[in-house]
C-alpha cells in the first residue's frame, strides 16, 4: 500500500521487503492539487490525506479530523485567551491556510492591514517567528510541535478561525469506506 499524506508533507509505502519511509516536502497548495490529479488520473495512491475537499466521481472524500487554530509566538501570552482584535497585524507572520481562514482573518484584519510577511511553508514561517513580537496562528497541531521546544508559546483565541478539516481521499471503486470511530 502507498499512502500520501500532504499535512505533515510524507509518504508511506509498504513493499514486500518492509518498509519504506520518504519525506517529501511541501512547496504550497499546488501539493494537494497534485494529490488529487494522480488520484483523477488512475495512478492511484491507496489513501491520500488532504486539507481540501476533493470532487471526482471515483474518489470518495472522508472527513477525518479537525485541527483548531491557535496563536503561536516566541513571546509569553499574558492571558490563556485573546481576542483576534487584539493582536497586531504588523507583527503577523501569515500562512493561508485555508480560504475560510481567509475569510475569517479578512473580517478581523481587513484587507487594509497587511501583516508583517506572508508565507507558504512552515519552515518560513518559523523563521519570521524568531523576530521579536512575531505571532502566527497555525493548527495546532503544529502549534504543539513548536511549544514542546520550550521556545513558544501558544494561546487560544475568544473567536478562532474555522478549524482545518483533514480528508481522507480514496478510490471508491476499490477501496472500503473507513470505519466510523
Amino acid at each position: 500500500m502507498k499512502y500520501i499524506c500532504e499535512l505533515c508533507g510524507w509518504v508511506y509505502d509498504e513493499e514486500e521487503t518492509g518498509v519504506k519511509v520518504t519525506v517529501t516536502p511541501i512547496a504550497n497548495d499546488s501539493y494537494s492539487t497534485k494529490i488529487q490529479a494522480t488520484i483523477a488520473g488512475g495512478t492511484n495512491p491507496d489513501l491520500a490525506f488532504v486539507d481540501a475537499i476533493y470532487y471526482a466521481a471515483h474518489v470518495r472524500s472522508t472527513p477525518m479530523f479537525r485541527d483548531r487554530m491557535l496563536v503561536v509566538s516566541r513571546t509569553p501570552f499574558h492571558a490563556k485567551c485573546l481576542s483576534p482584535a487584539s493582536l497586531n497585524c504588523a507583527n503577523e507572520v501569515c500562512v493561508s491556510w485555508t480560504p475560510e481562514f481567509l475569510e475569517w482573518h479578512d473580517y478581523w484584519y481587513g484587507i487594509s492591514n497587511p501583516p508583517k510577511v506572508s508565507v507558504d511553508k512552515m519552515s518560513l514561517m518559523e523563521y519570521f517567528l524568531m523576530e521579536k513580537d512575531a505571532w502566527a496562528l497555525m493548527p495546532s497541531t503544529a502549534a504543539r510541535a513548536l511549544t514542546r521546544r520550550g521556545e513558544y508559546f501558544s494561546c487560544e483565541l475568544d473567536a478562532p478561525p474555522p478549524d482545518r478539516t483533514c480528508y481522507l481521499l480514496q478510490d471508491s471503486v476499490n477501496t472500503t469506506p473507513p470505519a466510523e470511530s
